[in-house]
């Protein structure tokens, strides 16, 4: 629980500093939305990659702690949920002209 709230943090950190730094250089509409896109995209990609393929299903990451769960199906399963990543990844999709929005209102 404790990481999670690390990590949440983290990201909302970057998403507060590049708004501050949109500001400092009077991004346009258009600017905020490219960058807060690339930074949605590159955080669902190395979840992706580097914690469903690579951790979940390449270096038994888990099975180390949890022991018990050797040999279960779904570590093998990649893209195990596909649902839940696509929804996440549309809200990347809405959620970057709101926080634009935001910013740049803020900036003006």
């Amino acid at each position: 629980m404790i990481l999670f709230a690390l990590i949440l943090l983290g990201m909302l950190a970057i998403y507060i500093f590049a708004g501050i730094d949109g500001i400092r250089n009077d991004f346009t509409f258009l600017q905020y939305v490219v960058r807060f896109l690339i930074i949605g995209v590159g955080i669902k990609l190395f979840d992706i990659i580097g914690f469903d393929w690579f951790m979940i299903t390449k270096t038994h990451f888990f099975q180390h702690f949890f022991p018990e769960t050797e040999g279960c199906e779904g570590w093998h399963q990649f893209g195990y949920n596909r649902k839940q990543q696509l929804q996440q990844s549309v809200m990347i999709l809405l959620s970057a002209p709101i926080s634009s929005a935001v910013f740049y209102l803020i900036g003006r």
